[in-house]
């Protein structure tokens, strides 16, 4: 059973508090992509690990993307548990 997602959620644009559709990007984990469970081996908690680190990464990376401001005027970056 899936408890719980993760969704990290990037927002940007130009008026403060006023998110263009075409910036904003969702980044989603599962609960069970990000807790291994009691009896995973080491193996499937370090696969567990990249994945996690590669979808945080790629979240991170859009965010700072966006921190031009030729683009937008503001940035933000937030996690959502569901």
């Amino acid at each position: 059973m899936i408890a719980a997602k993760l969704w990290i959620e990037i927002n940007a644009g130009v008026i403060p508090e006023q998110p263009m559709p075409e910036f904003r990007r969702r980044f989603e984990l599962t609960n069970q992509q990000v807790y291994p469970r009691p009896d995973a081996t080491p193996d499937e908690k370090e696969r567990l690990l990249s994945e996690w680190r590669r979808v945080h990464g790629e979240a991170l990376m859009y965010f700072l993307e966006l921190q031009n401001p030729n683009r937008v005027n503001w940035a933000r970056m937030d996690w959502i548990w569901l």
